[in-house]
């Protein structure tokens, strides 16, 4: 993952998904308004960083995107990698409350909604698999 400022320049970068090309980035933010940040993460101003959940083939994680003190920009990870069994067709936020308890949604290319927590530190994950065994093949707009 690369980011870059307004001008184009290289800012950072960082292998964030091992082996496996970024597919999509969704912000925390994405859902619901803003996002609850009493407890933010590694960076001392709170409004210099953003929380992103990337995700690419059969992985996903959860970042911090921020600017250090001296204005370097840094990513940080928040949790290990998580892998699936399946291709990810989409991830998504369901809940955000702070670096350590979130959770998140993802839908697989063979019918599977995998609901990931991370709670208090702890992952857990629960897998909702549909009776019929079929791929499914989202129209995208």
């Amino acid at each position: 993952m690369k980011v870059f400022s307004k001008d184009g320049e290289l800012q950072c970068w960082s292998e964030v998904l091992p082996f496996a090309v970024v597919h999509g980035i969704r912000p925390a933010e994405q859902r619901g308004g803003e996002c609850e940040t009493e407890k933010r993460g590694r960076f001392a101003d709170s409004s210099s960083s953003i929380f992103v959940l990337v995700y690419g083939q059969k992985w996903f994680r959860v970042l911090e995107i921020g600017v250090e003190d001296q204005g370097k920009v840094k990513i940080v990870p928040v949790c290990e990698v998580v892998h699936l069994a399946d291709w990810l067709l989409d991830v998504t936020w369901l809940d955000w409350k702070d670096p350590s308890n979130y959770t998140v949604a993802a839908v697989t290319a063979h019918n599977v909604l995998v609901k990931h927590q991370l709670a208090n530190g702890e992952p857990v994950s629960t897998r909702y698999q549909s009776e019929v065994s079929c791929m499914l093949y989202p129209g995208y707009k």
